[in-house]
């Protein structure tokens, strides 16, 4: 399997089950077109879903109805059979699938970090989620701050364009931005958004011109 970083804005995502797994999964898609086909749904299923109720039957036709034109489909049924089924046709059709219970789609939803725009995702390729959520975890534990770092890198990646004209010495001086630790704990400590985060940057490189860094 390939990772990737797909963004789903927009997208027609259809959700065949609306049980808790169901629901679990719709959370990822708070930006789609997200319709969820099902009996009954349970009660926290996310208001931005089109609940669509409906009989679920093992009919190849009515699925592959349901499923039609569709970026990406998850199968979320107590009945591995049934979503089995759904996989089958989301894959005769070229449709990207996610299997909750039954044969394994293509698509894996990873135990993730997201810190602002940063995300940290941990596959183990459906053999072990506990596993996955142990490293997540970790990260999580790891790396307190990174939407605080992502931010400062950003802004000093912007001021190195105007200060540095040789690209392979802006990313030397980012590389060790990453790994000098009094200016991390100082990009830890800012409190004041980006105008804080502006002026870090700004000292940094005055002061790696000055050769103090």
């Amino acid at each position: 399997m390939l990772p990737l970083v797909i963004d789903c804005s927009r997208k027609k995502i259809v959700i065949i089950g609306g049980g808790k797994v169901a629901a679990r999964k719709a959370a990822y898609f708070s930006d789609a077109d997200v319709t969820m086909y099902s009996e009954a749904f349970q009660p926290d299923i996310p208001p931005y879903v089109t609940c669509v109720f409906c009989t679920l039957t093992h009919d190849r036709g009515i699925i592959q109805d349901i499923i039609e034109g569709a970026f990406l489909v998850i199968a979320a049924t107590s009945d591995p059979d049934l979503n089995t089924l759904v996989i089958e046709a989301a894959h005769d059709a070229q449709i990207l699938c996610n299997n909750a219970n039954g044969k394994q789609g293509d698509v894996i939803f990873p135990a993730q970090v997201q810190r602002g725009d940063v995300v940290i995702a941990v596959s183990s390729g459906g053999v072990s989620p506990a596993l996955a959520q142990f490293l997540r975890i970790h990260l999580e534990e790891m790396f307190p701050e990174l939407e605080k770092m992502a931010i400062f890198l950003a802004a000093l990646k912007d001021q190195l364009k105007d200060s540095i004209y040789e690209q392979k010495e802006r990313s030397l001086i980012l590389h060790k931005a990453l790994r000098d630790p009094i200016l991390l704990e100082k990009v830890y400590n800012t409190k004041n958004g980006e105008n804080d985060t502006h002026l870090l940057a700004v000292q940094y490189i005055q002061d790696y011109m000055a050769g103090l860094t």
